[in-house]
C-alpha cells in the first residue's frame, strides 16, 4: 500500500504500508523538497528498518518522477533497537550517524543515488577523534558540509566537516568545538548554527525540553532565555525541528498534544513572539488520528514548511505542512483546487477516507475503498476493487439534506459494493431491510437506496455514475446473510455456507 493524502495545506504520504517516520526535510534549488526517515517493509519487526525519502514539487503535489512514484529507498535492515541521526542534503544525498564501539560516532553518506559515498565516509571516519561522544546528531548545513554533535559527560562535543567529509578547520578549534553545559542532556535533537558563529541546542537539558544559545567560542549566551536557556515548556515532545529566521527570530516544530503539528516562535532573545499565534504557539490539526512535526525550514518567502508523522490512513506515514508567515496555513500547499484526495498506486491499496467529503482514486491494483463519513468521489480505477461501506452515515440521504457517495467507475463483472456491515438483505423496493434500484431521468445516475431512515433520519444512498439498470448481482453485492432459522430440540440442524439473499430489482 502507498497511498498520497493531500489536503489545502498539508500532504501524508505513506511509503510501503508500514510504519513510516519522517526525520528531516530539505528544499532544493528548484523549489522541490525532499523528506528523509525510516520505514518498515514487513510486519517482521526482526527486519528493521530502512532508509525512505518521498519527494514532493513546489507546490506540495507528489513528484511522480522521483524515485519510484515519488518514493526512494535505501535498504539497510536496521534494528529497531539501534538509534540513527539521519538528515537529508539539498542534492538529494542522506547522511546519517550512529554510535560506534569506542563512543566515536559512525557518520555515513549516501548519494542522490543511494549508494554509500566512500570517498566521503572514509574522510568523516578520519576526522571525528576517539572518544568524541554518544547519541550522536548529525545535520546537513546549506553549503553541503554538516555537524556533528554528540554528549560527553556534562559537555557536548561539536565538529564541522567539510562536504567531502573532512573537517572543516577554521570552525571551533581545528574543526571541533565543546560546549560547557550548566547539567546533562539525556538527549540531543538539535544544533542550529547562528549567523555569529554561535549555535543553538535543542534537546533534554535536565530532562527539560529547552533550547540553549551559546557562543562561537562555546560558552552560554546569558543574555539569551533564563542564562542561555528557554524551556519549551508548550511543546509535548522532545522530538522537533528548529530554524532561524533572517530577522533572528527562532521557529520551532513539534506537537502539543501528539495530535497535532505546532510551531513555538521565540525572539531572538529567547522571549515568546507574541506576534505569532497564541503568544507564540500555532497548532496544525491534520486530518487523520494523531501527527508530529519533526524538521522545520524558512522559506526564500518568509514561508515555514513542516514535516513530520501523520496517523491518516492506517498508519504512520510522512508529512509536511506550509504555512504563511504569520502562522496561518497556506491552503495554495497540497491541493490548490482547495479539494481533498486519497490516491492509490498501481498496487493493491487500502484507501480508508476521512470525516471530510474527499475525492478517493484507487489507480490500478485490487484496491478497498472506504470513503467512510462525507460526502465522497469514489474511483478503483483497472482492478478487481471493493467500495465497502459499515455505517449508514457514510453514504445517506435524509429529508432535507444529502451525504451520498458517488462511485464514478464501477464495473459489475469484477468490482463490489461490500454492505455487509449495514444489516440490509438483498436488493428489493427499499423497504424491510432491502435496497431499492432506481435511475434518474436521462439514466446517467444509478441509485441503490433504502426508503426507511434510521434513528438519526438517514436513509441509506449510494449513487453510481451510468446506468446500471440489471446489472447488480450476489456475486457483486454483497448483503448480510439472514440469520439461520432455530432450530428445535431433538430436530437436525444443516450448517453451511448460507448465500446473500438477492431480491429481483424494481424498475
Amino acid at each position: 500500500m502507498a497511498t498520497t493524502y493531500s489536503a489545502p495545506g498539508s500532504v501524508t504520504v505513506d511509503i510501503a504500508g508500514h510504519t513510516d517516520n519522517a526525520q528531516g526535510l530539505t528544499v532544493q534549488p528548484d523549489g522541490s523538497v525532499l523528506i528523509a526517515g525510516f520505514s518498515q517493509f514487513s510486519n517482521d519487526l526482526s527486519d528493521g528498518t530502512d532508509f525512505s525519502l518521498v519527494g514532493l514539487s513546489a507546490d506540495g503535489t507528489l513528484d511522480t518522477a522521483y524515485g519510484h512514484a515519488g518514493r526512494q529507498i535505501i535498504h539497510k535492515q536496521i534494528p529497531l533497537d539501534k538509534t540513527y541521526s539521519l538528515g537529508v542534503q539539498a542534492d538529494g544525498g542522506v547522511i546519517a550517524a550512529h554510535e560506534g564501539h569506542d563512543a566515536t560516532p559512525i557518520v555515513q553518506r549516501w548519494g542522490p543515488d543511494g549508494k554509500a559515498d566512500t570517498t566521503f565516509n572514509a574522510n568523516a571516519q578520519a576526522s571525528l577523534p576517539g572518544g568524541f561522544g554518544q547519541t550522536p546528531l548529525v545535520e546537513a548545513q546549506a553549503d553541503g558540509g554538516l555537524l556533528v554533535g554528540a554528549v560527553n559527560g556534562n559537555t557536548l562535543a561539536l565538529a564541522q566537516l567539510n562536504a567531502d567529509g573532512t573537517r572543516h578547520t577554521a570552525f571551533g578549534t581545528n574543526g571541533l568545538l565543546t560546549l560547557q553545559t550548566n547539567g546533562a542532556y539525556l538527549l540531543l535533537e538539535n544544533i542550529t548554527p547562528l549567523a555569529d558563529g554561535g549555535v543553538l541546542v535543542q534537546g533534554a537539558l535536565h530532562g527539560q525540553n529547552s533550547v540553549t544559545q551559546y557562543t562561537a567560542s562555546g560558552e552560554l549566551d546569558t543574555q539569551f532565555g533564563d542564562n542561555g536557556v528557554v524551556a519549551l515548556t508548550g511543546l509535548a515532545s522532545y522530538r522537533g525541528g528548529v530554524a532561524v529566521q533572517d530577522d533572528g527570530k527562532i521557529v520551532i516544530a513539534s506537537t502539543t498534544a501528539f495530535d497535532d503539528f505546532a510551531v513555538l516562535r521565540l525572539n531572538a532573545d529567547g522571549s515568546r513572539d507574541a506576534s505569532f499565534g497564541d503568544d507564540g504557539l500555532v497548532s496544525i490539526d491534520l486530518p487523520g488520528e494523531a501527527a508530529q512535526a519533526s524538521g522545520i525550514t524558512v522559506l526564500d518567502d518568509g514561508k515555514l514548511l513542516l514535516s513530520g508523522d501523520a496517523y491518516a490512513n492506517g498508519g504512520s506515514d510522512f508529512a509536511a505542512v506550509r504555512l504563511n508567515a504569520d502562522g496561518s496555513l497556506d491552503t495554495s500547499f497540497g491541493s490548490a483546487d482547495g479539494t481533498t484526495r486519497l490516491v492509490g498506486s498501481s498496487q493493491n491499496d487500502s484507501l480508508q477516507g476521512l470525516m471530510s467529503d474527499e475525492i478517493l482514486r484507487g489507480l490500478a491494483g485490487d484496491d478497498l475503498l472506504e470513503g467512510n463519513l462525507g460526502r465522497d468521489l469514489l474511483s478503483g480505477g483497472a482492478g478487481a476493487d471493493t467500495f465497502r461501506y459499515a455505517s449508514v452515515a457514510d453514504s445517506f440521504r435524509t429529508a432535507s439534506t444529502s451525504g451520498s457517495d458517488r462511485i464514478l467507475d464501477f464495473d459489475p463483472g469484477e468490482d463490489k459494493i461490500d454492505l455487509t456491515a449495514l444489516g440490509f438483505t438483498g436488493l428489493g423496493d427499499g423497504y424491510d431491510g432491502t435496497l431499492a434500484m432506481r435511475t434518474n431521468a436521462d439514466d446517467s445516475r444509478t441509485y441503490l437506496k433504502s426508503f426507511e431512515p434510521d434513528a438519526e433520519g438517514q436513509r441509506f444512498e449510494l449513487t453510481f455514475n451510468g446506468d446500471l439498470s440489471g446489472a447488480f448481482t450476489a456475486s457483486n453485492v454483497l448483503f448480510a446473510a439472514p440469520a439461520p432459522e432455530p432450530v428445535a430440540d431433538g430436530e437436525l440442524s444443516l450448517v453451511g455456507a448460507v448465500a446473500p439473499q438477492i431480491h429481483t430489482p424494481v424498475a
